[in-house]
């Protein structure tokens, strides 16, 4: 019903998107300013990391504790083994839909 209220309103259009104003040049004129190609940072490979301290061989390998909890309790726990140590004593939320949330913890 919302869909067919937006469509009758006009901003969208008969394929249920929402219409878009369009905000390129005028009829006849060029963008000039705007580079086609835009260069960006690389990708972070954190195992690519991992893997160079892994070939080393006097690393020694380190096991942080990773907790998953929700609503106080603990759903799943690991303790991962790696060459590298993980940044510790990290606690951050993951919001897994608008009413789920999970709290991870992160301790050495």
């Amino acid at each position: 019903m919302a869909y067919v209220a937006l469509h009758r309103a006009g901003p969208m259009n008969d394929n249920l998107l929402l219409t878009v104003k369009e905000f390129g040049p005028e009829p006849g004129r060029e963008h000039r300013d705007q580079p086609s190609i835009v260069t960006v940072s690389e990708r972070l490979d954190s195992w690519r990391v991992i893997a160079k301290h892994a070939s080393l061989d006097a690393t020694p390998w380190s096991a942080t504790e990773i907790t998953l909890i929700k609503h106080g309790a603990t759903v799943a726990s690991m303790v991962p083994c790696l060459p590298t140590a993980l940044p510790c004593d990290l606690d951050f939320d993951l919001y897994w839909n608008a009413i789920e949330t999970y709290r991870v913890s992160v301790k050495a």
